[in-house]
C-alpha cells in the first residue's frame, strides 16, 4: 500500500528524494563529526596520560634525589588508587617488577607482551599500546646524577615505569555523544519532512489534484474552466490545458468525421490483405467458407492437401465428389450452434490416393453476433492414423501369440494334459485358497496308475504306448470339468 501511494503521488516521490538526500547528508557529517570526536577524546586522555606519566616520573626520581627511596613504594600505592588508573608499576630490563601500586606484584614478572613490546620498541622514550579499552604507557627511568646514590653511573636505565589508564570513561563519553546526535539527527529530519510535506501539500499536491481532477472531467467529455493563481510552472501548466482543450473541442469535430470515412474505407482492404498474409503464413491447411461451404479462401497448405480445392466450389464437391455436405462436417455444426469443433475425416484425391485429416473449424461473427463465415484449419494425420492402425494390428497378433505360448508352457505335448508344471503352481494356490477359507478344511488329490504299461510298451513298442496315454487322456479330460 504505502509503495503504491509513493508510485503515484509525486509529492511523495519528492518527499522521499529529499529525506533520503537529508538522511545521506546528515549521516555523512554524523560519521565525520563522531570520528572527529573520538580521535579528539582519545588524544586528549593520551596526553593528559603522558602528563601523568612525565609527573609521576619527576616525583620518583626527585623523591630517590633526597633519599626517600622507601617512599617510592608508598607513593606509588597512593597513585593507584585513583578511579581512571588501573595501576602503576616499575619492572627493570629483565622484566622484574621492584615497585608496583599492587603490593601482590612485587617480586613478580610483567606480563610477555608488555616485555616483548618494550625490547623491540625503537622509541627509548615514552610510548603506548591500547588494548581491551586499556591504555598502557610505558617511559623509561633514565640514570642521572641524582640517582647515582643508589645506582651505579654506568648503569643506562634504572627502572621502566608503566602506567595503565581505563578508557571506560572515554568509551562512554564517545557513546553518549554518538547517541545525543543520533537523535538531534532523527529530530532534525523529522522537523525536515514536517515541514516539507505541509509545504507540498499547499504548493504542489493541491493545485496539482485540481488539475488531475479536471483532466479527468476533460477525457469524460465534460466541460472543464480550472483556473490555478500565480505565475509559477503549475499556473501556467494550467492555462496551457485550458488552450490544449479549446483547440481539441474544435479540431475533434472535424476529426472525427473524416476519420469515419477513412477508416471504413481503409478497414476492408487492411483487413483482406492481413487476413490473407496471416492464412499464408499458417503451417495448417485453412478454409474460410460461407453458409453454403463455398471456398472464399484458401492457402497453400491447403491447396497442397487437397489439389483439386478451387475458390468459389463447395468442399463436399472439390475435395470428397459428393452431392451434399458430409453429415459429420463441423462447418455445419459451426452454422448451427456457433461453437468450434473437431472431427477427422478421410479423402481419397483424384490420384487414388488416400489422406487422413484432423480439422478445427472456428466461427466468424458479424458485427450483431451472428456466424457469417467459418474457418477451418486442417492438418495431415495420415501417418500417424496408418501407425496406429499397425500397432493395434500387430498388438492383437503379439496378445494372439502370447496366449498360446502360455497354454504350451503349462501344456504336455503328448497327452494335451497340463504338465508338472502347471499340477506344482495350482496346489500352491490351492494350499493358498485352504488357509484362507476356514470354512473348506479338505482337499483332494488323485493319483492315478495304468497297469502293466511297461510290460505293453516292451510288447507293442513305445508308439502303441503313446496312443494308449493319449486315449486315457481323453477319457480323464472328457470326465472331469
Amino acid at each position: 500500500m504505502i509503495l503504491d501511494l509513493i508510485r503515484r503521488s509525486l509529492s511523495a516521490k519528492i518527499t522521499l528524494a529529499i529525506t533520503s538526500v537529508l538522511i545521506v547528508f546528515i549521516s555523512i557529517l554524523g560519521l565525520l563529526d563522531m570520528r572527529n570526536e573520538t580521535v579528539s577524546t582519545f588524544d586528549v586522555y593520551r596526553r593528559n596520560s603522558k602528563v601523568l606519566v612525565a609527573t609521576i616520573e619527576k616525583g620518583l626520581i626527585s623523591a630517590m634525589a633526597e633519599g626517600r627511596n622507601e617512599d617510592v613504594q608508598q607513593t606509588l600505592e597512593d597513585i593507584g588508587m585513583q578511579d581512571e588508573l588501573l595501576g602503576v608499576r616499575i619492572f627493570d630490563e629483565k622484566g622484574n617488577i621492584i615497585r608496583s601500586s599492587n603490593r601482590g606484584e612485587l617480586g613478580g614478572m610483567v606480563d610477555k607482551d608488555t616485555l616483548d613490546e618494550y625490547l623491540k620498541s625503537s622509541d627509548p622514550g615514552y610510548y603506548g599500546t591500547e588494548k581491551g579499552r586499556v591504555l598502557s604507557l610505558i617511559q623509561p627511568i633514565y640514570n642521572s646524577s641524582a640517582c647515582f646514590g643508589c645506582h651505579p653511573p654506568n648503569k643506562k636505565i634504572n627502572g621502566v615505569l608503566q602506567v595503565k589508564v581505563s578508557l571506560e570513561k572515554a568509551y562512554q563519553d564517545i557513546h553518549e555523544n554518538r547517541w545525543f546526535m543520533f537523535k538531534w539527527g532523527i529530530l532534525t529530519v523529522l522537523c525536515v519532512c514536517l515541514a516539507q510535506i505541509l509545504l507540498m501539500r499547499v504548493l504542489v499536491t493541491m493545485p496539482v489534484n485540481r488539475l488531475q481532477v479536471a483532466m479527468k472531467r476533460a477525457e469524460k467529455g465534460e466541460a472543464v474552466n480550472i483556473d490555478l493563481p500565480g505565475d509559477d510552472a503549475l499556473g501556467e501548466l494550467a492555462r496551457v490545458f485550458r488552450n490544449m482543450l479549446s483547440r481539441i473541442t474544435v479540431m475533434s469535430g472535424e476529426a472525427i468525421d473524416r476519420e469515419k470515412e477513412l477508416v471504413r474505407n481503409q478497414e476492408a482492404l487492411k483487413s483482406q490483405a492481413l487476413l490473407e498474409d496471416v492464412i499464408e503464413g499458417i503451417p495448417d491447411g485453412v478454409a474460410i467458407m460461407d453458409r453454403e461451404m463455398t471456398l472464399k479462401l484458401i492457402n497453400p497448405k491447403y491447396k497442397e492437401l487437397f489439389p483439386d480445392a478451387e475458390v468459389g466450389q463447395p468442399c463436399y464437391m472439390a475435395i470428397h465428389r459428393r452431392d451434399k455436405p458430409c453429415s459429420h462436417c463441423g462447418v455445419i455444426k459451426v452454422f448451427e450452434d456457433g461453437k468450434i469443433h473437431e472431427h477427422e475425416s478421410s479423402a481419397v484425391l483424384a490420384d487414388g490416393s488416400f489422406r487422413v485429416v484432423h480439422s478445427v473449424s472456428a466461427p466468424v461473427f458479424g458485427d450483431y453476433g451472428e456466424v457469417v463465415a467459418a474457418v477451418e484449419s486442417v492438418r495431415d494425420v495420415t501417418e500417424r492414423v496408418t501407425m496406429e492402425k499397425e500397432i493395434k494390428e500387430k498388438s492383437w497378433e503379439l496378445e494372439r501369440v502370447n496366449k498360446r505360448l502360455a497354454k504350451m508352457a503349462v501344456t504336455d505335448g503328448l497327452t494335451m494334459l497340463f504338465n508338472h508344471r502347471f499340477f506344482q503352481d495350482s496346489l500352491k494356490r490351492e494350499f493358498k485358497r485352504l488357509s484362507r477359507h476356514r470354512a473348506l478344511p479338505y482337499l483332494s488329490i488323485a493319483m492315478i496308475d495304468i497297469d502293466q504299461f511297461k510290460a505293453l510298451n516292451d510288447t507293442y513298442g513305445h508308439q502303441a504306448g503313446d496312443r494308449v496315454l493319449r486315449g486315457i487322456s481323453k477319457v480323464l479330460k472328457d470326465s472331469v470339468r
